[in-house]
C-alpha cells in the first residue's frame, strides 16, 4: 500500500485541502508568522551562544524573552496597520 511513499499527486491533493481549509488570504499571514518565529528563534540562539560563557541569571533570561516578545508584538501591530 505505501511502497512508493508520497507521489506528486499526493502533494497536490494535500495542498488543495490546505488551501480550502485556510483560504488564500490566510496562507500568506501564516507564512509570515512562521518566518518571523524562525527569525526570532535564530537570533535568540545566536545570542545564546555568546551568553553561554557568561553567567545567565533568571532575571537576564526573562528580560531577553520579554524583549523578543515585545519586538514580535510591535512588528505584528505595524503590519496590521499597513
Amino acid at each position: 500500500m505505501f511502497r512508493n511513499g508520497f507521489e506528486p499527486w499526493h502533494l497536490i491533493i494535500l495542498l488543495a485541502i490546505v488551501l480550502l481549509m485556510f483560504g488564500s488570504t490566510k496562507l500568506p499571514e501564516l507564512a509570515r508568522g512562521m518566518g518571523r518565529s524562525i527569525r526570532i528563534f535564530k537570533s535568540e540562539m545566536s545570542e545564546g551562544k555568546g551568553d553561554a560563557a557568561e553567567s545567565t541569571e533568571p532575571a537576564q533570561i526573562e528580560a531577553k524573552a520579554e524583549t523578543a516578545e515585545n519586538t514580535a508584538t510591535e512588528s505584528a501591530k505595524s503590519e496590521q496597520q499597513a
